[in-house]
């Protein structure tokens, strides 16, 4: 399967592009990426840069996808300006974290057409206001969180300028979202019938095991030591993943169960 990033028009390319880097600091603008030099790095290193950010793209697109369905029932269901504006946000970091990825997979030798699984989401089929409130939880609480302390000690090891500069500036954004899902979730959770907090604890292993496959290659045994970045483009160890993760997982736990939701029985075996 292949992801096709290629502009189908100058003019609606050009426009796109003013979008993008409308509030970008200078060194993220589309100008500032012909300045790469990947002399500066090994083939080995540009090859591995090319997969994991085009890993990337895929990853941010899917996540892009669910943005924008969030945002359509929350206007469907008329909810409030503000939750509404904050949701559009999040669609627009996301097009924008998606066009950053393309960016920089160009950089190190990639093209527009991205090979890869991008995993469509099924909808699902149950009430708009399920919908909005197990995205809410899952994917701007639990994931939002998890991406954001991941990206931030990615950045610390991350070598290229470029990457690092993308990295540190998606994981500000992702703050942001993972704050409106808990903001979100201390005006809603106390709201909620009995009927919804039952099927929202339902939902929680289903939801930590959606992140799990979206941010770990599989557990990896205690103790194993950790071996560094295995590029300069972005990139952790398993065992220093799967740290981060555990981290901001009990983070989530926590949160969810001062909000009376029981997650701590969720959690997968670690």
């Amino acid at each position: 399967m292949v992801l096709d990033l290629r502009p189908v028009s100058r003019k609606l390319d050009e426009l796109h592009q003013r979008f993008i880097d409308e509030g970008l600091p200078p060194e993220l603008a589309r100008d500032a990426f012909a300045g790469f030099d990947p002399v500066r790095y090994r083939e080995s290193e540009l090859a591995r840069g090319r997969a994991a950010w085009s890993t990337r793209v895929l990853d941010t697109q899917r996540s892009l996808i669910f943005a924008a369905r969030f945002l359509a029932d929350l206007a469907e269901m008329g909810t409030s300006g503000d939750i509404q504006g904050l949701a559009a946000r999040w669609v627009r970091d996301r097009q924008r974290h998606v066009e950053l990825a393309r960016r920089m997979v160009l950089c190190v030798g990639g093209t527009n057409e991205i090979a890869g699984r991008l995993d469509i989401p099924v909808r699902p089929t149950r009430k708009v206001r399920m919908r909005v409130l197990h995205a809410m939880v899952g994917h701007l609480c639990v994931e939002s969180t998890i991406e954001m302390r991941v990206m931030s000690e990615m950045a610390k090891q991350t070598e290229d300028p470029m990457a690092k500069s993308i990295i540190q500036f998606t994981a500000g954004d992702v703050a942001i979202h993972s704050r409106l899902g808990w903001l979100m979730c201390e005006v809603v959770v106390p709201a909620l019938t009995d009927r919804e907090r039952r099927d929202v604890v339902e939902k929680l292993p289903e939801a930590f095991a959606e992140a799990e496959v979206r941010f770990l290659t599989g557990r990896v045994p205690a103790g194993t030591a950790r071996t560094g970045p295995t590029h300069p483009f972005g990139s952790m160890d398993a065992a220093h993943r799967q740290q981060v993760f555990d981290g901001a997982m009990d983070t989530c736990v926590a949160r969810l169960e001062q909000l009376r939701l029981p997650a701590r029985r969720a959690l997968p075996p670690r």
